[in-house]
């Protein structure tokens, strides 16, 4: 709530809060299906579930317990009023990912991030955007690119990023 009324009341345009887990022992267990399948709690223990369908069960509660925060989030600067009569979430960009795609074998490709928001309509909405698997850098958009995009949001003009960032992308299309 309070991160909802910071940006409500302009006293920031920036906030970032990280949760930590990938790397986190905390006690999961409040969460039904944790608790009821026994055994490890913890995020990153889970994470390496090894295919087991038990362990791979508990990890996707744990997930949606995250993805849930986060819709919550979401749902209050949706429903709060900014200072031009628009829903807070239209003049915000929210972001969350994971550093991985999949935790139990430590892979990168096909790493789900999720937008929300419109940044005062510089971002086009409902869309699913998939990124090929292809390690071609030159012939696909990259996670580079998308961050050099991310940036140029916020008038942030840098020509590379990481290792596979070359260029942005063109997001209203």
């Amino acid at each position: 709530r309070l991160m909802a009324i910071g940006f409500q009341c302009d006293i920031t345009s920036v906030m970032s809060f990280m949760m930590g887990d990938a790397l986190s022992s905390k006690n999961l267990s409040f969460i039904p299906t944790v608790a009821s399948t026994g055994g490890a709690a913890g995020h990153h223990a889970v994470s390496h579930h090894s295919g087991d369908s038990a362990m791979v069960t508990k990890f996707k509660a744990m997930v949606q317990w995250e993805i849930g925060l986060m819709a919550g989030f979401v749902q209050k600067l949706k429903s709060m009023t900014d200072y031009d009569g628009k829903p807070v979430l239209d003049n915000t960009l929210v972001m969350f990912g994971s550093e991985l795609a999949d935790g139990n074998r430590h892979n990168h490709d096909d790493k789900p991030i999720m937008l929300a928001g419109k940044l005062g309509g510089l971002v086009t909405t409902d869309r699913h955007v998939r990124f090929p698997t292809n390690r071609d850098y030159t012939l696909v958009k990259t996670y580079g690119d998308f961050f050099i995009t991310l940036l140029g949001l916020y008038d942030v003009k840098v020509t590379n990023f990481g290792d596979d960032g070359k260029e942005a992308i063109a997001w209203n299309r």
